[in-house]
């Protein structure tokens, strides 16, 4: 009998700490999985490029034929050919100008125009100027327990500061026509020189020039910078694999949606073999919308029951974007970006 009372008195005495035991176990369980998870932190994004386009433009319009019936004024990109108030039927005319000293060609016998025409790309290929730096706030809503792991719903809020310059000289080409005409004997006036339509003056006979064309490089110099705010929400499913007590993995993936608000300045210079060019300065900007998706690792390493750490490495493919104003072009490309977050986590 006081073996029996004995047993059933140490029973009574251990069962609380073991009720209690087993409620703490529960807690812990419970806080250990938390349904609602809120991330804050730092964004790194990685292999952000911009291809800088210039479009060389015609330096001057389309000349008209030299075998045409009716003389018609010929404005070239270094001078001009126009009949005078005579109607120059005969093709002499005083109204005529050159720009440089070595347009004067053929040992001082033949003066020499220029004209360049089409549109060509002056491409410089991709820039990149890693990193580009941003922020992120993530929420996770866990939904249920599977096979030891648990799964959910994740959302994200990203932003991004995009920064790329580029000034390096890149080359494309023109088309030019030169159109050479005999002086006959005259002295050519001393550059610069401009003839009027009243005169007098140094007759250009204009029935004796001669047309030839070819392509010519161009050299484009000068400055490029492009910058943007990239403003990022994205949505997928979740999965929390446990690795331990307090070190758990979350992989996720889904649907990107983004909206750029970018601008371009340069400031570009233009050579040709001639010693003719251009100088163009501009400043312009766009929105527009980006579609994709996303990939996402993530680890998690727990500090107490609420809050914890965070590192992910993601990949996230943007259709592109492209800010310009006819001129010059930036071409973002984001269909293969590498981002990386790390700070703070908090569960309830």
């Amino acid at each position: 009998m006081k073996r029996c009372t004995f047993r059933i008195l140490t029973a009574g005495a251990l069962l609380p700490a073991a009720l209690q035991a087993q409620s703490a176990e529960a807690g812990m369980e419970a806080t250990a999985a938390p349904r609602h998870l809120w991330h804050l932190g730092a964004r790194v994004g990685l292999h952000l490029s911009v291809d800088f386009v210039t479009r060389t433009p015609a330096l001057a319009s389309a000349l008209p034929d030299l075998g045409a019936s009716t003389f018609s004024p010929r404005q070239y990109a270094d001078g001009f050919v126009a009949p005078d108030e005579g109607g120059s039927a005969d093709g002499d005319t005083w109204n005529w100008g050159y720009d440089r000293a070595d347009q004067v060609v053929a040992n001082g016998s033949a003066l020499a125009f220029h004209d360049y025409s089409g549109s060509p790309f002056a491409d410089a290929g991709d820039v990149t100027d890693d990193p580009q730096w941003g922020g992120e706030l993530r929420y996770s809503w866990i939904a249920r327990e599977w096979a030891g792991a648990t799964w959910g719903l994740d959302a994200g809020l990203q932003w991004t500061s995009i920064g790329i310059e580029d000034s390096r000289a890149r080359s494309g080409s023109l088309l030019e026509t030169t159109d050479v005409y005999d002086l006959q004997g005259i002295l050519a006036p001393s550059a610069p020189y401009t003839g009027t339509a009243a005169g007098p003056g140094p007759l250009l006979d204009a029935s004796a020039a001669t047309r030839t064309s070819a392509t010519v490089p161009t050299t484009v110099s000068g400055s490029r910078e492009f910058s943007a705010d990239l403003l990022g929400l994205q949505v997928g499913p979740r999965l929390d694999i446990p690795l331990g007590d307090w070190l758990s993995a979350s992989l996720g993936g889904g649907l990107s949606v983004a909206f750029l608000d970018g601008e371009l300045r340069y400031d570009e210079r233009a050579s040709l073999p001639s010693g003719l060019g251009w100088n163009r300065r501009g400043q312009t900007s766009d929105t527009e919308w980006l579609v994709g998706g996303y990939l996402r690792g993530q680890l998690n390493i727990r500090l107490s029951d609420r809050w914890g750490l965070y590192g992910a490495s993601e990949f996230q493919a943007l259709t592109s974007a492209t800010v310009g104003d006819g001129n010059v072009e930036a071409r973002l490309g984001l269909g293969a970006g590498y981002f990386f977050s790390a700070g703070l986590q908090f569960g309830f």
